[in-house]
């Protein structure tokens, strides 16, 4: 396969990060043979207190943790929104987090923002700082909303591995489109409009919501599980987070999507896919228990 032709873009590059996006970058090729363990302990040299001084920048002091997990967590995101949503490498990526999670450090337990945390069990901090890099991505051309899609797959696929639970990103990209959304008629109004009827530009919302059914669809079925945060649409009026009175309101909002006269013909043909996805999970689930 074609080398995977990944950047990394920074005016005035850390030399730490600069290592660390060279680790990723030569594992995630194609043709490379280097393991997902080797990469993580190589990885897990350079934390700051593990960091031989060789590798130490001249006249730096060591950072603190929260400040070397800072850059991390955004390279990694960032190198995965670079690659295909459907490309190999993708895969490559998930387990090399599988791995990370699953690496017994040097330092087992590390002091980060004045609490005592799992390296790298806890992937601590990982969380918010990915949000916060997601809140941050542009929403506009088709490079952003490329780049978005990557990214939501390859969460999805940490989710899938259990690696780290992303269900409220989830609940948005698959409910998003299906359970409503509120408008403010004018500047005035007192309380919103529900507005139901879909909208005509839902392609790209109907592809996200059919990745993460195609990447994780069983664990999302089988879940009954509150999720922070995971309010959803007003339409939607039932319990925080996943169960399955939610997941056959999304199956219904699918198949009147799929009939919808208002919206391309592509859209339609996304939608009736995923009602397809959604029954031969519910299928699979079902032989699964007899």
């Amino acid at each position: 396969m074609a080398t995977l032709h990944l950047k990394f873009d920074d005016d005035d590059p850390w030399i730490i990060e600069e290592k660390m996006f060279n680790l990723l970058n030569d594992y995630l090729q194609p043709s490379s043979t280097k393991s997902a363990l080797k990469t993580v302990q190589d990885l897990d040299a350079l934390f700051p207190i593990h960091r031989i001084n060789e590798d130490q920048p001249e006249g730096e002091p060591r950072e603190p943790p929260e400040s070397f997990l800072s850059h991390l967590w955004p390279l990694i995101l960032n190198t995965a929104s670079q690659m295909p949503h459907y490309h190999p490498s993708q895969e490559k990526f998930a387990e090399l987090m599988k791995s990370l999670k699953g690496l017994v450090s040097r330092t087992p337990i590390v002091s980060i923002n004045g609490h005592d945390t799992k390296l790298w069990g806890d992937l601590p901090n990982m969380y918010w700082t990915i949000w916060e890099e997601l809140d941050r991505m542009p929403e506009s051309g088709e490079e952003s909303k490329q780049r978005w899609r990557n990214a939501s797959c390859f969460l999805a696929r940490l989710t899938r591995d259990r690696t780290y639970d992303w269900f409220d990103l989830a609940i948005s990209q698959v409910g998003g489109c299906l359970e409503g959304h509120s408008v403010f008629r004018h500047a005035h109004a007192h309380r919103p409009d529900v507005v139901t009827q879909f909208i005509p530009e839902l392609d790209e919302n109907i592809e996200l919501a059919l990745d993460w059914l195609s990447i994780c669809g069983h664990l999302l079925f089988d879940l009954d599980k509150e999720v922070e945060g995971s309010g959803g649409g007003p339409l939607w009026n039932g319990k925080l987070g996943l169960c399955p009175e939610r997941w056959q309101f999304w199956k219904e909002r699918f198949v009147e999507l799929g009939e919808f006269a208002g919206v391309a013909e592509r859209t339609r043909e996304l939608a009736r896919k995923t009602v397809d996805k959604m029954e031969v999970i519910e299928r699979e689930a079902k032989a699964r228990v007899n």
